[in-house]
């Protein structure tokens, strides 16, 4: 099975969360290859053959995600706002010449009061783990569904690198919605980029 991103660099079907309490803890699990359109040209991306140890510890720190939801009550009617978030995969940078990045999404099926994504890109070092190399910047937006995204940066490596993006979301809902807050973590998988 194939996982696609979308030209506008959306994940479809990998490593999505919606903000949502109908249904129980949902984790992803990460596809071994997806297409990522990009114009006229498609780049395959895979996970296989990334080093045992080097999954393990992106598995290690791993998010545990929980989805999360905002509803409320009118009229005996039972409204409910789902919000999903999402991690794209760390990718040689179409915007930044000679960076990596990975970005961090969050939009909402209807208007909230506030709405936040904030992206990290992590990159493994031999002997220590994933380290955080890069945070965006704060990504927010009042009164709106979105979407809001934060793009992460490190340096292109000449060798082989490993990378995962992080997300980190919130958001409040309006009066009367139950919770009044969520918040989510999302994680990609792991993707080796060489520039």
């Amino acid at each position: 099975m194939r996982t696609v991103l979308s030209r506008t660099g959306l994940l479809v079907g990998a490593v999505t969360l919606a903000l949502a309490t109908t249904a129980g803890p949902t984790v992803a699990a990460p596809d071994h290859t997806a297409d990522v359109a990009t114009g006229a040209r498609t780049i395959t991306i895979t996970t296989e053959g990334i080093p045992a140890a080097v999954l393990r510890a992106a598995a290690e720190q791993a998010p545990r995600q929980t989805p999360l939801a905002g509803h409320a009550t009118t009229r005996g009617v039972d409204v409910v706002i789902t919000c999903p978030i999402s991690s794209d995969y760390p990718h040689k940078s179409t915007t930044t010449p000679g960076a990596v990045d990975g970005k961090a999404k969050t939009s909402c099926d209807a208007p909230v009061p506030d709405l936040r994504a904030q992206g990290e890109l992590y990159r493994y070092l031999d002997g220590y783990g994933f380290t955080l190399v890069g945070i965006g910047s704060l990504d927010y937006q009042f009164n709106s569904t979105g979407p809001v995204s934060s793009a992460a940066f490190d340096l292109c490596w000449s060798t082989p690198q490993y990378y995962y993006t992080r997300g980190i979301h919130s958001v409040v809902f309006p009066p009367n919605f139950t919770p009044q807050s969520a918040s989510g973590t999302t994680q990609s998988p792991v993707i080796q980029v060489t520039c």
